[in-house]
C-alpha cells in the first residue's frame, strides 16, 4: 500500500503505512529494512510545504527513524546528527505533547554528558505523570550520571528505573529509545558504577543480569548493548578472556547486522585484551582501526577508557611517548564536556607515561596522580583511588619513602568495601604486602 501510494504521488496518504510497516521491520530487528522504509516516508514530506499534517507525520517518522539510525549508523554519524536535530526544531515550535518524547530524549543523546538536558526530561515527565515518560527520563539521568562521574545518584536513577520498568511492559521501549531495552541499559549501568564504588559482587551481578535480560528479549539492539556496557566493566576488572569472548560476540553480531558504532567498540576492546595476552602489535593495530571507527560515529563518553588502553599496549611496546601526546592534547575538550566517568584513570595514566618516557618527571607525575586522588575520592569511586595509591605509592618508594608508600596503600585498601580476586585488586595487596603491610581482604 504504502509503495503504491508513493508511486502515485500521495505521501502523505503512504506516510502510516510506511510507519506501520517500518513499525514492524524494528520489532525483527530489521534495522536496515526500516531505516529504508523510514527515509521514502520521510523524504518527500520535507520537500512539501509545512502543514500541521505533515509536521505531525515527520514527527512520528523521526520518533522510529532516529533510533533506527543511532543503532545502526552511531548516535554521533553525521545523518543521526542531522535527523535528530531537525525534528527537535519541529518540537521546540509547537505544543507539548508525550509522543514527541522520544524526540527529545534523541536529542538528549546526542550530548549524553549533558545533565542539564538529562534534568529537562526528568521535570517533563513529572510535569505529565506519565509512568513511561518517567522510565526513561531516569533511563538518561542514570547514564548522564554516570558519564559525569557521579555514582552513587546513577545507581538512584537506575534502581528507579528498575522499579518503574517492573510495573508494565515496556520491552517496545527499545524501538524508540536508542535502540535498547532500558532494563539492559540499568543493569549495565549499575555493574560500571557499582564497579566505580568498590561494590564488585554487586557488580558482577548486574552485568549477568544484563546479558540474561538481553538474551530474553531477543532484540538485537539490546543485545548489543548489553555486550558493550558489560565488556566495559570486564575491562575495568581486567579480565582479558571475557573480554575476548564478549568482544567477539559483539563483533560478529555488528558485522552481520552492519552496526557500526558499537562494531568499533569491540574492536577496541578485543585490541587491547590481545595486546595483554601476547600480541601487543596486533593488538594495537586492531585498536587503533577500532578507535578511528568510533570517533566517526559514536559520542565521546569512552573516550578516556579507549586512551587509557591505547597507552597501556604503547607503553608495553616501549613507546610512552606515542601514547602522552594525545592524552595531553584531548584532555580539555574531555573535561570541556564534563566527562568524568574515567578521568581520574586518565590522569593517572597520563603520569605514568610521563614516568616512563623521562623518569625525571618525578614533580609534573606527582601533580597528576595528586589530582586523580582528589577527583577519585570527590566521586567516592574507591576502585579507581586504589590504582592511583599504587601508582603514587610505587613513586614514593623509588624516590626512597617506603613508610609513605606503605600508609598510602593502606588507607587505599582499607576503603574497599568488597573484594573479588580480580587482578587490580591481587596487584595492590601484593605491593602492599612487599611493603611490610599485613592487610587482609574485607569479607562479606
Amino acid at each position: 500500500l504504502a509503495l503504491h501510494l508513493s508511486e502515485a504521488d500521495l505521501p502523505e496518504e503512504a506516510a502510516p503505512h510506511w510507519l506501520e510497516a517500518a513499525s514492524r521491520s524494528l520489532a525483527r530487528s530489521a534495522l536496515t529494512e526500516a531505516i529504508r522504509m523510514l527515509r521514502r516516508a520521510l523524504s518527500p514530506l520535507e520537500a512539501l510545504a509545512p502543514t500541521e499534517q505533515r509536521i505531525q507525520l515527520r514527527l512520528q517518522i523521526s520518533a522510529l527513524l532516529g533510533p533506527a539510525l543511532s543503532g545502526l549508523m552511531g548516535p554521533n554519524a553525521p545523518e543521526t546528527r542531522q535527523l535528530v536535530t531537525t525534528a527537535y526544531e519541529l518540537c521546540r515550535d509547537r505544543p507539548d505533547d508525550e509522543a514527541y518524547f522520544p524526540i527529545y530524549w534523541g536529542w538528549w543523546r546526542l550530548l549524553p554528558t549533558s545533565l542539564d538536558r538529562a534534568t529537562g526530561l526528568l521535570n517533563r515527565a513529572r510535569s505529565r505523570g506519565d509512568p513511561a515518560m518517567m522510565l526513561e527520563a531516569h533511563h538518561c539521568n542514570w547514564a548522564s550520571h554516570l558519564n559525569v562521574g557521579l555514582f552513587a545518584r546513577c545507581c538512584e536513577h537506575a534502581e528507579a528505573g528498575l522499579a518503574r520498568y517492573d510495573t508494565g511492559d515496556f520491552r517496545f521501549h527499545a524501538r524508540l529509545y536508542g535502540n535498547h531495552d532500558a532494563k539492559v541499559c540499568a543493569h549495565g549501568a549499575l555493574s560500571q558504577a557499582y564497579w566505580m564504588l568498590g561494590r564488585l559482587r554487586s557488580a558482577i551481578d548486574h552485568d549477568a543480569q544484563s546479558m540474561t535480560w538481553a538474551a530474553k528479549l531477543d532484540h538485537l539492539g539490546s543485545r548489543v548493548h548489553a555486550l558493550g556496557m558489560t565488556l566495559l566493566h570486564q575491562a575495568y576488572r581486567r579480565d582479558y578472556a571475557s573480554v575476548i569472548d564478549r568482544a567477539n560476540h559483539l563483533i560478529a553480531l555488528t558485522t552481520e547486522h552492519g552496526m557500526a558504532d558499537h562494531g568499533a567498540a569491540g574492536l577496541i576492546f578485543r585490541g587491547w585484551a590481545i595486546a595483554q595476552t601476547g600480541d601487543p602489535v596486533r593488538g594495537l593495530a586492531e585498536l587503533e582501526h577500532g578507535l578511528g571507527r568510533q570517533r566517526e560515529t559514536a559520542t565521546i563518553e569512552d573516550i578516556p577508557v579507549y586512551l587509557c588502553l591505547r597507552a597501556e599496549i604503547l607503553s608495553g611496546l616501549g613507546q610512552p611517548d606515542r601514547a602522552l601526546a594525545p592524552m595531553i592534547e584531548e584532555r580539555p575538550g574531555l573535561e570541556g564536556d564534563s566527562l568524568g566517568t574515567w578521568m581520574p584513570e586518565l590522569l593517572r595514566v597520563t603520569g605514568e607515561m610521563m614516568l616512563a618516557a623521562d623518569p625525571a618527571s618525578t614533580e609534573a607525575a606527582r601533580k597528576l596522580f595528586a589530582e586523580a586522588e582528589t577527583l577519585a575520592d570527590s566521586q567516592g569511586c574507591v576502585m579507581l583511588a586504589a590504582r592511583i595509591a599504587l601508582s603514587q605509592a610505587r613513586l614514593d618508594e623509588r624516590l626512597g619513602d617506603r613508610a609513605a608508600a606503605a600508609r598510602r596503600m593502606r588507607a587505599a585498601l582499607s576503603a574497599l568495601p568488597e573484594f573479588d580476586g580480580s587482578a587490580d585488586l591481587m596487584e595492590a595487596y601484593q605491593f602492599s604486602k612487599e611493603l611490610g603491610e599485613n592487610l587482609l581482604p574485607p569479607v562479606g
